[in-house]
C-alpha cells in the first residue's frame, strides 16, 4: 500500500461524512466522492506537507460539492428560446 492509500484510508470516513452531509442524494454523493478521490490521487504528488492531508482532501471535497451545486443550478435555469 503506497503513502496515498494509507493517508486516504485514515481519512476516508471523514471525507465521506463531509460529502454525504451536504448532498441529499446518495447516488450524487457517491459520484462526487469518486471525483474527490480521483482528483486527490492525481494531485497528490503536488501536496508538499503530508501532515495536512486531511485539510487538503476536505478542501477538494468542498470544491467538488460546490461544483455539483453550480452545475445543478445551471441546469435548473430556464432556457431562453
Amino acid at each position: 500500500m503506497d503513502e496515498f492509500e494509507k493517508l486516504l484510508e485514515a481519512e476516508r470516513v471523514s471525507v465521506e461524512r463531509f460529502v454525504r452531509f451536504r448532498l441529499n442524494s446518495k447516488a450524487d454523493a457517491d459520484d462526487v466522492l469518486q471525483e474527490v478521490f480521483l482528483a486527490a490521487c492525481q494531485k497528490f504528488p503536488q501536496l508538499k506537507n503530508k501532515d495536512s492531508f486531511k485539510a487538503w482532501i476536505i478542501s477538494i471535497a468542498r470544491n467538488k460539492c460546490n461544483d455539483y451545486f453550480r452545475k445543478k443550478a445551471r441546469l435548473s435555469l430556464p432556457q431562453c428560446p
